[in-house]
């Protein structure tokens, strides 16, 4: 079986410059720190933005709801569970 490398942050840096404008073609030059810092303002943005939608529209709950439905849901088309004596 084989063991999952950790990646390190270098290998995530170009997905995330890409946020900030930087294109990775092979010409072109190492991303500078604006479009870092820009690019890690994005992905701030990105997740904040995604957090407070969850949290404010309570998609959370409807997700929780949803999954007690499914489990009630195979639980009877399981039909009853037998218990050994």
């Amino acid at each position: 079986m084989a063991r999952l490398q950790r990646r390190t942050l270098a290998a995530y840096l170009p997905q995330i410059t890409m946020l900030g404008s930087y294109l990775a073609r092979n010409h072109d030059p190492p991303p500078g720190n604006m479009v870092v810092w820009r690019s890690m303002i994005r992905l701030h943005d990105i997740a904040f933005g995604i957090s407070r939608g969850l949290t404010t529209a309570g998609v959370i709950e409807i997700i929780r709801s949803t999954e007690t439905k499914r489990v009630t849901a195979a639980m009877i088309k399981s039909g009853p569970t037998r218990v050994s004596e």
